[in-house]
């Protein structure tokens, strides 16, 4: 199954519209490497990334110590792309970094159940039977051969192609194969209904 619907009124909105800064980011990216040069692009993949940090905060303030650590991070990267050893594949290898750390979480749940899948799944139903438990592992299989691939074609392109096409893979066409595998899903789950032991327990 996908990921669990956004919820009604502005929550929906908020999400939509980050979905969208996340998706025009990388032509930002291209425009200011174009005109301002490296250092502007990478301050603004910085800040975006630090910014991208503080809902987590706002929903949960328990998340304090995995933020620090994920701001340690930041910084450690901002001190070699920036001051040490300027360069733009340290722009354009983020995308595939976090596609790797996507696959390997999502991988890691597989063997340390609940599947990603399932975790998302069981926000809308939390009594999920058993075939939809099947049903959630094998969705997350597909995700983690998506970031897989995913991640070797950005790879590629940013080493063989340029800045603007770095932008058009990453800010454009990804998402269209994100909609996709989403919406095949969805499609998918309608055509063939839910896994028959969720009929069972809804008619019951």
């Amino acid at each position: 199954m996908s990921g669990p619907a956004a919820p009604s009124g502005r929550p929906g909105v908020w999400g939509l519209a980050r979905g969208v800064a996340v998706a025009v980011a990388p032509f930002v990216i291209w425009w200011l490497y174009g005109v301002y040069g490296y250092k502007a692009a990478f301050l603004f993949v910085v800040a975006l990334l630090a910014l991208s940090r503080a809902p987590l905060l706002m929903r949960d303030r328990r998340l304090a110590g995995t933020v620090g650590l994920q701001m340690g991070g930041l910084a450690l990267y901002f001190v070699v792309g920036y001051l040490l050893h300027p360069h733009p594949m340290y722009i354009k290898m983020l995308s595939p970094f976090i596609n790797t750390m996507l696959m390997l979480s999502f991988l890691h749940s597989l063997y340390r159940p609940p599947s990603m899948i399932e975790r998302f799944a069981r926000l809308q139903d939390p009594h999920l039977p058993p075939e939809g438990v099947v049903y959630c592992r094998k969705v997350t299989w597909i995700w983690v051969w998506f970031f897989f691939l995913d991640s070797l074609l950005v790879i590629y392109v940013s080493l063989t192609g340029t800045m603007l096409a770095w932008a058009v893979l990453t800010g454009g066409i990804n998402y269209l194969l994100v909609g996709l595998l989403l919406g095949g899903e969805w499609l998918y789950r309608r055509r063939w209904g839910p896994p028959p032991g969720r009929r069972i327990v809804e008619e019951g």
